[in-house]
């Protein structure tokens, strides 16, 4: 059964009520079954957010099951294998805590996952192609978990010349082939299946995605929760292992049930809540960034769907498991909003506008050029002030100055 927020949490423990202004709220649809049984158990010992221990549990689920599960779409199969990235205070957000608190589980229900399977260090596309190339004893076992805390260092890494890690990235995603077409050593590797989690602060990642990468489906890919401390529990939490071990024993036969052949099928009653929502899911907003950013929604959320399905040891995807993976989505796109709603998909524009913001009376030109340290050629500022200008987020005024006239720069307030 479905649980509320203030079931998740004990009489003893109350939730830290100090979310930021505007901060999304997750529906107790998504605590449906195990997954919700996970976050019941877990949250009251805790600091972590619980949509943050959702989501790890429930991307770890899919990546450990392997890609013998999936759903057939348009003659494509998709697999359960998720990108999430958690959006927090850095140090105040506890997305560590809560991949930790989900990893403990999984270890029990399945060491050698845990021990091969998870790396961390997403550097270049044909690191985690050399990443996914491991090869069990009796054979291949292309199963993946990366694991990156400081996913800042990857959209770094991302924006060199030649980086390949965006486009390696995708096709993970997509579970089609991972290749170089280096001349001497060319790599190929097939079926692998590949999961990711990551943590990033809003300030961070509105910084350093580059546009280029929310454009090409990059961004897409990832379902992005925006996270915070629950609690306070300076003493730590009491969870009992018995807790844990409960949690495992529920866990393995799902598991276990998930590694057969399985083609997953929509019954009727969830074909027909379904059909409305795929056409809504698709359909476009007035913001272009969070539409670019949440344009894979619909598999998105059959994914999540899925996972909810195996979890209740089922090939049949049911009504409650599409209600719980919506709510989950409907998280995702308000944190997006959180996110990225101010946005124009510019790093330089973004940057000035928070400037404008900041400074009501206006900035000359010089003034925004220092703000990048002159390291801004004129063209590029003029052009992030002309889509600036374009998307009605600022505009040039005149202001005379001793019998000379200067442009400012002004944001325009909504």
């Amino acid at each position: 059964m479905p649980i509320t927020a203030s079931e998740i949490f004990s009489d003893e423990v109350e939730p830290q009520n100090d979310r930021s202004a505007g901060c999304p709220t997750l529906k107790p649809e998504a605590y449906y079954g195990l997954a919700g049984e996970f976050v019941r158990t877990i949250a009251p010992h805790t600091e972590a957010d619980p949509a943050a221990l959702l989501m790890n549990f429930l991307v770890m689920f899919g990546s450990i099951i392997g890609r013998n599960a999936y759903f057939r779409v348009e003659g494509i199969n998709h697999y359960c294998n998720l990108f999430f990235a958690q959006v927090g205070r850095t140090s105040k957000g506890r997305k560590g805590t809560a991949y930790y608190r989900a990893r403990e589980v999984m270890n029990m229900v399945d060491p050698a996952w845990s021990s091969k399977h998870i790396k961390s260090g997403l550097s270049s596309g044909e690191g985690l192609i050399y990443a996914a190339k491991f090869e069990d004893t009796e054979a291949a076992d292309r199963r993946l978990l990366i694991y990156q805390s400081e996913f800042a260092n990857t959209l770094k890494v991302m924006a060199r010349t030649g980086n390949t890690l965006s486009s390696t990235i995708r096709d993970a995603w997509d579970s089609i082939p991972l290749q170089t077409l280096t001349k001497n050593e060319p790599l190929r590797v097939d079926e692998a299946h590949i999961s990711i989690v990551t943590h990033c602060s809003r300030l961070e990642l509105r910084r350093l995605l580059d546009e280029a990468d929310v454009a090409n489906g990059f961004a897409n890919r990832f379902i992005w929760l925006h996270c915070e401390r629950s609690q306070c529990l300076s003493e730590g939490g009491c969870l009992q292992e018995a807790e844990v071990l409960s949690l495992v024993e529920k866990t393995r036969p799902c598991v276990e049930f998930a590694r057969e052949p399985h083609r997953l099928e929509r019954d009727s009653d969830a074909k027909a809540v379904w059909k409305p929502v795929y056409a809504e899911l698709g359909a476009e907003t007035d913001d272009e960034m969070v539409c670019a950013v949440t344009s894979r929604a619909e598999s998105q959320v059959m994914r999540l769907s899925m996972l909810y399905a195996l979890l209740d040891r089922s090939s049949v995807i049911q009504v409650p498991h599409i209600c719980a993976a919506l709510a989950i989505w409907d998280y995702s796109t308000e944190s997006i909003e959180w996110i990225f709603g101010e946005s124009v998909g510019d790093a330089v524009a973004d940057r000035i506008m928070v400037a404008l913001r900041a400074n009501p009376e206006g900035m000359t030109r010089t003034q925004i050029s220092e703000l990048f340290s002159r390291n801004q050629s004129s063209s590029r500022i003029n052009f992030a002030l002309e889509t600036l200008a374009s998307k009605k987020r600022a505009m040039a005024t005149a202001s005379g100055t001793n019998g000379r006239s200067a442009e400012i720069w002004k944001a325009i307030r909504a």
